[in-house]
């Protein structure tokens, strides 16, 4: 890796009229070498690209962008000492700015990634620097869920057990434990559950302690104690039917269809993906449904639903919104099942020539590029990455293909 840092040294002395820093509403770089490395992609020119990218660039948070997703690339790809190193980097760079609000975004991408390769301390040391109170939960939550993706089971309830605001950190618990059951990662899972279990039970709000304890009973369920799974179960049976809410129905109809995944009874889990649809048919109105499609489509997606999950995507009326749900449906989806997602990923696509402002068209690609990823899908990637019109979003997500290839 030494050689590496030595040819992006010497890249510094490129002419930065090679690589345009401006925002392109035309998207034209046909002669870039974005463009060049997407012709013939390999990990070496994508890795040389972005870097190529980020020190061309004036603005140090945009540096920054480009090295977060760099960093990210060498975690994901067995390099943890390689990714700590331009972390730091980027997060110097990031600092730079002096823009508060902008540090903290950025931190807000770097401490799940440096959790993610080990850092657990340092992630949470980091998020603790971050000004409010929601934006350090952001954080701990989305870096207990990539600790959960990696399987690591003690290192999602550690970082849990760090979120100041105890309500929340039994929502960002429950997530990870979601994660871990999705990656079939198990042992140590009972355990989880019992650190937040009497936090579940002292839940004052019946309707979030309902939906609680279904989750909770699908981690039990998953790690192999059926006794409190069964247990659990039957106190949300005994209460749910005293609810009157369709919303609520629907969405503990789509925790009870997450339980029954994580077993092997496939008449229950159809019986549960009935009900699912049934409870999510009562309600009307299109906003009422993509409020509860946001909760219904993962769960569908985590059961082997995807299918069906994708069809909602229709109920949601901005283009980002709908690659926001992409997004979330497709990191719980089976990689062996995405022919529908793939479509829709397309088709939302598609919508971002509509979008007049350019920096929000990219952001909804950016999304898109994260679905394809989840999905393993190289040359759908690929072709999103082709569309960005800013030379630093194309950057960071020519970085992020690196993992696919």
């Amino acid at each position: 890796m030494i050689k590496f840092y030595t040819a992006m040294t010497a890249a510094m002395f490129i002419s930065q009229t090679a690589i345009s820093d401006d925002f392109s509403e035309e998207n034209d770089r046909t002669d870039s070498p974005i463009v060049e490395c997407l012709n013939s992609l390999s990990r070496a020119c994508a890795f040389e690209t972005a870097m190529r990218v980020a020190i061309a660039e004036k603005l140090s948070i945009e540096r920054a962008k480009v090295l977060t997703a760099v960093g990210r690339a060498m975690a994901e790809t067995g390099k943890p000492d390689d990714a700590r190193m331009t972390l730091n980097m980027a997060l110097e760079e990031a600092r730079l700015s002096k823009i508060s609000f902008a540090v903290d975004a950025k931190i807000m991408e770097i401490a799940p990634i440096l959790a993610m390769i080990g850092d657990i301390d340092r992630a949470v040391e980091l998020a603790a620097s971050v000004q409010t109170l929601n934006g350090r939960d952001r954080i701990l939550s989305l870096a207990a869920d990539m600790v959960a993706e990696q399987g690591d089971v003690s290192g999602a309830r550690k970082i849990s057990e760090a979120v100041e605001n105890r309500q929340r950190a039994i929502w960002i618990a429950l997530s990870a434990m979601r994660t871990l059951v999705h990656q079939g990662s198990t042992q140590g899972l009972n355990e989880f559950a019992d650190s937040i279990l009497p936090d579940v039970e002292a839940l004052k709000r019946p309707s979030d302690k309902l939906l609680a304890m279904v989750r909770l009973a699908m981690a039990y369920k998953a790690g192999g104690n059926s006794e409190k799974a069964l247990m659990l179960q039957a106190q949300t049976d005994e209460i749910k039917n005293s609810f009157a809410s369709y919303s609520l129905k629907a969405r503990v109809a789509a925790a009870q269809l997450e339980y029954t995944s994580a077993g092997e009874d496939v008449d229950s889990g159809s019986r549960a993906y009935v009900e699912a649809i049934a409870a999510e048919k009562r309600i009307r109105g299109h906003l009422d449904k993509s409020s509860i499609t946001d909760e219904m489509g993962p769960a569908l997606a985590f059961s082997g639903y995807t299918d069906h999950a994708v069809g909602y995507v229709r109920y949601y009326q901005e283009t980002l919104e709908k690659s926001n749900y992409l997004k979330k449906v497709a990191r719980l989806s089976d990689k062996n099942s995405n022919s529908a997602l793939a479509s829709a990923v397309r088709e939302t696509l598609v919508l971002t020539q509509e979008i007049e402002n350019g920096f929000e068209a990219d952001e909804v690609r950016m999304n898109l590029l994260f679905a394809a990823r989840s999905i393993g899908d190289l040359k759908l990637a690929r072709d999103v990455t082709l569309t960005m019109q800013d030379d630093d979003n194309a950057a960071k997500a020519l970085a992020l293909l690196i993992p696919l290839l």
